[in-house]
C-alpha cells in the first residue's frame, strides 16, 4: 500500500498515532507522531511483525485485541484503565511514558484485510486544547485539498472514530462522517440537534458561539442536553473556516464516557475507606467541620470519639492480616449500625476509627453511648476458626462548637492516650482540667530551660525493595520527660510557642551529623547511606538554614550527599519562590531533599515538576492494612517519579505482602516495622551490626 504525497503528508501532520497493518499483522505504515514516540522508524519496521517491532509479549491485551479485530472483523477499543499492556511510547517533553486510547478499525483495501490502528495521548487533559488545535489545522489542509483527493480523505475520515461534522453560518448540517451517523439514529438537519444551548434565534453564529465560550478552535464543551446522546458523554470543539468561495464551521466530537465514569469512581473512591467501606479521612473532616458549625449555631454539644483496638497486633501476626482486615470490616459494620442516623463512623487507618455523635443532651448520654461502642466490639467473633473477644480503648472530647478542628481531634486524642495506660477496654472523656496541668507541666519546664540531656534520637532503617540493601537512615526526636520518651506531636507545638525549638532543629542536625559520622568511623555503613532529619517549615525559611548546614558537614567533614532533609508538601507552598529559592541553594549545597507523607496532598504531582527533588516518601496511610485499592494511586506516583528520575520510598510497611506489591511496581525504598522499629543509637547499632 502506497500512499500518494498528499496522502502521505496528511497522515504525517496527524496529531495521534496511526499504524495501519495487514491481515499477517505485519506494519504496512506508521506515522511520525508514532515514529517519535515509539523510537522506531518505518523504513526499518515496514513488512515487519507488530509484535516484534514494539517488542510485545503474544498475549499481552494489543497483541490479542488486534487478532480479535481481524478475526471478527470488528472495531475494538483498549481504554485505561483495562489497557494495562500498550505499546512501550514515550514523551520527551514532558519525560514521561504516554497513557494511551487504542482504536483498531478493520478494512479492506484491494480485497486484502487490513486494520486501522489509532493511538490517542490521553496522559494529560491539560494538553487537550493544544492537541485539538492540531488536529484542526490538518482537518483544514484535508479539508482544503477535498477536491483534488476526495475519495482518500473520504476513507481517511470516515475511519477516524472521531465525530467530524461542517455546518454553514444558519446552523444548517453539510456533512458528517461515519461516526457520527452511528451516533444519532437519524439524519442531522441542524446543528442545534446536538448544541441546543447554542441561542441562534437572537444572536449571529459568532456571538452565539462566543457565548458559549466555543469562539476558539482550543476550547472543549461537554454536550449535557443533547437528548439522542443520553446514555454517553461527548464533547465538542468548533472551529471557523473562512475560505475564499465559502464560510463554514467545522465541529470535532470527542467520546468522554469513559472518562466520566473514570472520574465518577475515583471521586467515590476518594471518600470511602477502601477496607471497609465506610467514610474515610476526607469525609470525615468535611462531618467535622459541618459539626462545629452546627454545635455553635443551636448550642447543642457533639462529641468525637476515637476508638483503637487493643493488642491489634497480636491478631494479624498470630491468625494473619486477612483475619485483621476481616475483623475490622466486622467492626465497622457494628460500629455503624449501633450509631444514629445523624452521626458518622469513619476509618482514620490502621485500627483507629472516629465516631462523630452530632447532638448529645449530657456527658452521661454521651458515656451511655460509648458503653454501646464497646459492648459492639467486645462481642465474640470468629476469624480462622478461633472465637475471639476483641477489646478497644476510647476516648472522647465534648463540646459545644467552641473549639476548632484541631483543638477538638487533639483533646480527644489526650483522652485517648489517658484511655491506652488504663485496662484494656476502658473509656475516657477528656477534662479540660487534666490537659491544662499536663500542658502547664510541660511548660514550667520549656520556661525553667530545656535540658539537652533530655533530647535523643531514635533512628529507623530503610532499605531497598531489589536487594534488601541499607539506603537511608531517618532520625526521630524524642523528649525523655519524667522518664517516658515523647514523641514530636505532643510537645512541638508547645516548643514552638517558647521559640526553643528552632535551636532544638539545630541540636538534631548536629546530633545526626556526629552520629553519621561516628558510624562511618566504625565502618558500619557506606558512605552511600543517607542520615535523613525531618526539619521544620520555620526551620526551612530561617535566614542561617544553609550557613547551619554547611558549618556541621565540615565540623563533622561529611559529604553533603550524606545528608537529607526530609520536607513537607506544605512547606513548598507557604511561599512559592522563597521555596524554590532555598531549593535551589541546598540543591547546590549538595544535600539531598525528600518530600515527606506524600501522596495525601492535593498539589503534589505539581511539586515534583517545579522543585529539584531527589526523592518522595509515600505516606503510610496509603499502606494501612494491606490497602490493595490504594494500589492504582501509588502505581501512578511510582511511575511518574520514575520519569522524573525521583526515588521512591514507601513508609509504614507493616507486613510482607505489601512489600511484595512495592517489588511487583519497582518501588526503590521501604520503611517500617517489617524492617524494624525505631531504637535508641545503641540498639540501633546492634541492628547495622548484624546487617554489615
Amino acid at each position: 500500500m502506497n500512499p500518494t504525497p498528499l496522502f502521505d503528508t496528511l497522515l504525517a501532520n496527524a496529531q495521534h498515532g496511526i499504524l495501519l497493518v495487514n491481515q499477517d499483522t505485519e506494519i504496512v505504515y506508521l506515522n511520525p507522531w508514532l515514529e517519535r514516540r515509539a523510537s522506531i522508524e518505518l523504513n526499518l519496521s515496514k513488512g515487519e511483525p507488530v509484535k516484534d517491532t514494539f517488542n510485545l509479549q503474544s498475549d499481552c491485551h494489543f497483541i490479542q485485541t488486534l487478532d480479535n479485530c481481524l478475526r471478527q472483523q470488528d472495531s475494538m477499543t483498549l481504554t485505561p484503565p483495562n489497557n494495562t499492556y500498550s505499546l512501550p511510547l514515550f514523551d520527551t517533553d514532558k519525560c514521561s511514558t504516554i497513557c494511551q486510547q487504542i482504536q483498531f478499525k478493520p478494512f479492506y483495501y484491494q480485497d486484502s484485510l487490513h486494520c486501522l490502528i489509532e493511538i490517542f495521548d490521553i496522559t494529560d487533559t491539560l494538553f487537550r486544547s493544544e492537541q485539538s488545535h492540531q488536529r484542526t489545522q490538518s482537518l483544514l489542509s484535508m479539508t482544503k485539498n477535498l477536491k483534488s483527493s476526495e475519495s482518500k480523505l473520504r476513507n481517511v475520515i470516515d475511519h477516524i472514530q472521531q465525530g467530524l461534522l461542517t455546518f454553514d453560518a444558519k446552523g444548517l448540517v453539510l456533512d458528517y462522517n461515519t461516526e457520527v451517523k452511528t451516533l444519532f439514529n437519524s439524519p442531522l438537519i441542524d446543528i442545534t440537534e446536538i448544541l441546543p444551548e447554542l441561542n441562534l434565534r437572537d444572536l449571529s453564529m459568532d456571538d452565539a458561539l462566543t457565548q458559549l465560550g466555543l469562539n476558539n478552535q482550543q476550547t472543549w464543551f461537554e454536550l449535557k442536553h443533547c437528548q439522542q446522546l443520553t446514555d454517553r458523554h461527548f464533547e465538542i470543539c468548533i472551529c471557523k473556516i473562512d475560505q475564499a468561495d465559502k464560510l463554514f464551521y467545522l465541529a470535532q466530537l470527542r467520546d468522554i464516557t469513559a472518562l466520566k465514569k473514570q472520574q465518577q469512581h475515583l471521586s467515590e473512591v476518594a471518600r470511602i475507606d477502601p477496607l471497609t467501606g465506610i467514610a474515610n479521612r476526607l469525609v470525615l473532616d468535611d462531618r467535622i467541620a459541618q459539626a462545629l458549625a452546627r454545635s455553635q449555631r443551636t448550642g447543642h454539644l457533639m462529641a468525637m470519639v476515637l476508638l483503637d483496638l487493643d493488642e491489634f497486633k497480636q491478631i494479624n501476626d498470630s491468625l494473619g492480616h486477612q483475619a485483621g482486615d476481616k475483623l475490622l470490616k466486622i467492626l465497622a459494620n457494628r460500629l455503624t449500625k449501633v450509631v444514629r442516623k445523624t452521626d458518622t463512623v469513619a476509618r482514620l487507618g490502621g485500627d483507629e476509627f472516629c465516631i462523630i455523635f452530632e447532638k448529645i443532651d449530657s456527658q452521661e448520654q454521651c458515656r451511655d453511648m460509648l458503653k454501646k461502642l464497646i459492648i459492639q466490639v467486645e462481642k465474640s467473633t470468629l476469624l480462622s476458626g478461633h472465637a475471639i473477644n476483641p477489646k478497644a480503648s476510647i476516648g472522647a472530647c465534648i463540646c459545644r462548637g467552641d473549639i476548632d478542628k484541631q483543638e477538638l481531634y487533639k483533646r480527644a486524642d489526650a483522652a485517648m492516650y489517658q484511655a491506652k495506660k488504663m485496662t484494656r477496654g476502658s473509656i475516657k472523656i477528656y477534662q479540660h482540667n487534666e490537659e491544662q496541668k499536663r500542658q502547664s507541666t510541660l511548660q514550667i519546664q520549656l520556661e525553667k530551660g530545656l535540658d539537652y540531656t533530655e533530647l535523643e534520637l531514635y533512628f529507623q532503617p530503610s532499605l531497598s525493595t531489589n536487594d534488601q540493601e541499607l539506603v537511608s537512615i531517618e532520625a526521630l526526636l524524642r523528649w525523655r520527660f519524667n522518664g517516658k520518651a515523647m514523641l514530636p506531636k505532643q510537645f512541638i507545638s508547645l516548643m514552638e510557642q517558647d521559640g526553643c525549638f528552632t535551636q532544638i532543629e539545630r541540636w538534631v542536625i548536629h546530633e545526626a551529623c556526629r552520629q553519621r559520622k561516628s558510624w562511618l568511623q566504625k565502618e558500619l555503613i557506606e558512605d552511600s547511606v543517607t542520615l535523613a532529619v525531618n526539619i521544620s517549615q520555620s526551620f526551612f525559611y530561617h535566614p542561617s538554614l544553609i550557613k547551619m548546614l554547611k558549618n556541621e558537614l565540615n565540623r563533622f567533614d561529611l559529604a553533603p550527599s550524606m545528608l537529607e532533609l526530609d520536607i513537607k508538601e506544605a512547606t513548598l507552598l507557604l511561599s512559592s519562590k522563597r521555596a524554590a529559592k532555598i531549593m535551589s541553594d541546598l540543591k547546590e549545597l549538595g544535600v539531598k531533599i525528600a518530600i515527606d507523607n506524600f501522596g495525601l496532598g492535593m498539589s503534589s504531582l505539581a511539586i515534583l515538576h517545579h522543585h529539584p527533588i531527589d526523592r518522595i516518601k509515600l505516606d503510610k496511610q496509603l499502606f494501612h492494612n494491606n490497602a490493595t485499592e490504594s494500589l492504582p494511586l501509588i502505581v501512578g506516583i511510582i511511575e511518574a517519579a520514575r520519569s522524573l528520575k525521583i526515588d521512591v520510598l514507601a513508609e509504614g510497611i507493616e507486613n510482607q505482602t505489601m512489600l511484595e506489591y512495592l517489588q511487583e511496581y519497582k518501588c526503590d525504598a521501604y520503611q517500617g516495622y517489617v524492617i524494624a522499629k525505631p531504637s535508641r543509637s545503641e540498639v540501633f547499632e546492634s541492628f547495622l551490626k548484624n546487617t554489615v
